[in-house]
């Protein structure tokens, strides 16, 4: 019999479970094939922690879905969530049959824009699901969007959860900012912008860093729609399904164009948005505005060059050695 139940779509919530679960037998309940892969790496930090991946079939997963919370309800199961847009199907599943569970919100919504009248540019089956939506659901979710080479991708983002769910904040634990490792970590992913561009620009900024003595690693995005894959000359490739969260190698800096991570470690950040010219204003100031919302995001380093970085790199009392 498990004590704790948790549903995921993303690695987000993989900080949250590895901090509050070293010993209480867990159930993760996890959405898709990608995420599962980085859920291994928990499961073997945490023997306490068994896993259950749900159907790649659409109408599979909904009856896995329907059975597992309707059995939770009835056996007065407390369950935890933590996603915001990326599991509609489930937010209407809870809305429906209002089980007692908590939800756990990790990020926000302020990188994305609402969807006004864009429909002649999404895809037909994107399409086809906002048509549904609107049909029939539309009063229950706010839906966003972002373009990418002018296609929209859309997120449904629920409105409210019924009263038995209880939000529950994550209040993430105190890092402790005191070493040198004399290494640095890109946090990389594609991002809404020329990502050639990208790449160059982090092999620029990995000369200068290596010029400085310091050790280059990266890792690429866990989510395989989401990898960058670059070709870096001279840098150490972490294996991308690893979480960031379960890395136990330390580093003086993390740097990133909108990765998450760099809000866990906002002091010890540098996040490259301002440096990429192909970056559309709008969209950088949703990509910073999202950022900084969350957990340390607001002590991030947002350079505007790469002479900023330089002065920043170079100057001895740096807020990233106390």
């Amino acid at each position: 019999m498990f004590v704790k139940y948790y549903f995921v779509a993303s690695t987000l919530p993989i900080k949250y479970i590895f901090e509050n679960n070293k010993s209480k037998k867990t159930l993760i309940i996890i959405k898709n094939r990608d995420v599962f892969e980085s859920y291994k790496y928990l499961q073997k930090k945490r023997k306490n922690i068994k896993l259950k991946l749900l159907s790649k079939s659409f109408i599979v997963r909904i009856f896995q879905l329907i059975n597992l919370i309707m059995y939770y309800k009835l056996k007065s199961i407390k369950f935890y969530f933590f996603h915001e847009c990326c599991w509609p199907e489930f937010d209407l599943i809870i809305k429906i049959f209002n089980p007692i569970s908590f939800h756990i919100p990790l990020v926000t919504m302020n990188g994305f824009k609402k969807l006004e009248d864009k429909s002649k540019k999404i895809s037909l089956l994107q399409k086809i699901k906002l048509l549904c939506f609107k049909l029939f659901f539309y009063n229950m979710f706010i839906v966003y969007y972002r373009k990418v080479n002018f296609v929209y991708s859309l997120y449904f983002s629920i409105k409210k959860y019924p009263n038995k769910i209880e939000i529950k904040k994550f209040n993430q634990s105190k890092l402790n900012q005191k070493f040198k490792s004399k290494s640095i970590l890109f946090l990389v992913s594609r991002e809404f912008c020329d990502n050639f561009e990208v790449i160059k620009l982090y092999q620029k900024i990995s000369n200068l860093f290596k010029s400085k003595g310091f050790k280059i690693f990266y890792k690429d995005h866990p989510n395989r729609n989401s990898r960058l894959n670059p070709k870096f000359i001279n840098m150490n490739k972490i294996n991308p399904n690893k979480p960031f969260e379960l890395l136990e190698k330390k580093f003086d800096y993390l740097i990133g164009c909108g990765s998450t991570p760099l809000a866990y470690q906002g002091k010890r950040s540098i996040c490259v948005i301002k440096m990429i010219k192909s970056y559309e204003k709008k969209k950088a100031k949703y990509r910073i505005d999202h950022i900084k919302s969350i957990y340390d995001g607001k002590n991030i380093f947002f350079p505007s060059t790469i002479k900023d970085l330089a002065k920043f790199v170079i100057h001895k009392k740096t807020r990233f050695y106390p």
